[in-house]
């Protein structure tokens, strides 16, 4: 279509367009028909396993076929549903009868857009954030003709489809590159030297010392010494951008601290997968401590290198002795100090260990190397399918006037002698985001968990991040998580 002809649809908010269905489910619909909750609708449209009405705990509104259901409650996960059959679902969900001048699967692309979703978090309000119908009639879209509707959802019907293919093609793949790393690490730790050299011995003779982590309880407030937890062990490594705090004496900090070539491994979670799993400690991670979930290994530098050990532990014959020892049928699997001694790892010289670490991870550089550009390419795919959905919704170009029009409302609501106390209020709250968001991670915090971490009210919170994106030198940008389905803020860097 021309973009002469695009520029003549009329602005419309979808107050004009909307027919909201606020039927209540009966005491007999409720056993009747199938029942929709929040955790049924997946980020990406789709219905989750059916829910029996037995486990509805509260009141539930009824739709109908081709009816669409709209998740209110924190729209950043985007549950959006466009039904073909009728039942009830909770009443966190609104629901969208069709009208004449839009098609429901147009109107289903609008709320599942991008732009609506930043529209709609950045308008949410609350501890538990929600958009209210209200809000939601002010968002304004250009509206094309119902044949021009169609035929824009049958092409992004198609993109759709290419992008699920696409994405399936990146899984398979991202699973031949960790299946080739397993299969690299177990034929050089357990098979590549002579029989002559083939030793082995249990981790409790190679290594000084096993201990547990403190069971003190943590925050995020950084004057306080960094404390390591199960979310800073990912692939062998430290990650330390999601760093937490405790207050130690000069005793527990010297039985706790952490030395370069320490191995931290993760010795309790729900996850059997997760159990057993290693990282070795830096430099960089020198004097910091560790949490109650994981035990701290210290290596006998003069029978194994850290690293070899974090290898050893990540093959299948030392995982499948891990997961043994580790399996419980009450949710919670655990990995004690003598099971971990007990295990039972290849033991090679010295030298040797070196060499096949150095091997080790020159193939997986190799593999990454791959697997990064097989990412960067799909990235790249989906952020032009992103944008050619954008266009092809014919978004108007007043969204974030929109949002910043939301807030200005939301201060001149106001009555003049509670103005001080807010602006105080919200100058507190600006000096403490400011010491925070220099422990920023780089990959960005949430909505909600710049909320947590401030424990302050959703809609303050809400107002000093748009004083920190609308300064001369912005120290704040954001971006949509196109994975997470989620809105970030990201520390720019100065």
């Amino acid at each position: 279509m021309a973009i002469e002809s695009i520029q003549n649809f009329k602005e419309v908010p979808l107050g004009d367009l909307l027919l909201q269905r606020k039927e209540r489910a009966s005491s007999e619909d409720l056993v009747t028909y199938r029942f929709i909750g929040m955790d049924d609708v997946r980020s990406d449209g789709s219905l989750a396993a059916e829910v029996h009405s037995k486990e509805i705990k509260g009141g539930a509104v009824k739709f109908y076929p081709d009816d669409i259901i709209y998740g209110r409650l924190r729209p950043y996960q985007n549950k959006v549903a466009h039904l073909d059959f009728g039942g009830v679902a909770s009443t966190e969900f609104l629901v969208f009868s069709p009208v004449e001048n839009i098609l429901q699967r147009y109107l289903r692309r609008v709320f599942r857009s991008q732009q609506f979703v930043e529209y709609a978090t950045l308008n949410s309000k609350g501890d538990r954030p929600r958009i209210s119908i209200e809000t939601i009639y002010k968002f304004t879209i250009k509206l094309p003709p119902i044949d021009e509707q169609r035929r824009v959802c049958d092409e992004l019907d198609l993109i759709d489809e290419s992008l699920e293919r696409l994405t399936n093609s990146v899984e398979r793949i991202k699973d031949l590159i960790k299946i080739s790393k397993g299969n690299i690490r177990n034929r050089l730790i357990h098979y590549d030297y002579s029989s002559s050299q083939h030793k082995s011995d249990t981790i409790g003779r190679v290594v000084k010392e096993i201990r547990y982590g403190t069971s003190k309880k943590c925050s995020y407030e950084p004057r306080l010494t960094p404390v390591l937890r199960i979310p800073n062990l990912k692939n062998g490594q430290i990650d330390a951008d999601d760093m937490k705090y405790a207050s130690f004496d000069q005793v527990e900090f010297e039985k706790l601290r952490l030395k370069k070539g320490d191995v931290l491994v993760i010795r309790s979670n729900g996850s059997l997968d997760l159990v057993g799993r290693p990282a070795i400690v830096t430099e960089s991670e020198e004097d910091m401590l560790f949490a109650g979930y994981l035990i701290r290994l210290r290596p006998d530098a003069e029978r194994i290198e850290g690293p070899f050990l974090i290898h050893a532990l990540e093959t299948t014959e030392v995982r499948n002795q891990i997961e043994l020892a580790a399996k419980s049928t009450s949710g919670v699997n655990n990995l004690n100090a003598q099971e971990i001694e007990s295990l039972k790892i290849p033991l090679p010289p010295l030298s040797r260990q070196s060499q096949i670490v150095e091997l080790i991870n020159e193939a997986f550089q190799k593999l990454d190397t791959v697997g990064s550009e097989v990412d960067l390419s799909a990235t790249l795919i989906k952020e032009f399918a992103q944008r050619t959905t954008s266009q092809a919704l014919l978004m108007s170009s007043s969204t974030v006037a929109q949002s910043m029009f939301a807030a200005e409302e939301k201060h001149s609501e106001l009555k003049p002698e509670k103005v001080s106390t807010v602006s105080k209020k919200i100058g507190s709250i600006k000096e403490r985001f400011a010491e925070q968001i220099e422990n920023w991670p780089r990959t960005g915090r949430s909505f909600e968990e710049i909320s947590d971490l401030l424990g302050e009210k959703y809609e303050d919170i809400r107002t000093v991040l748009f004083d920190f994106l609308s300064t001369e030198k912005p120290v704040m940008k954001q971006i949509f998580d196109t994975e997470k389905k989620l809105m970030m803020f990201l520390r720019v860097e100065q």
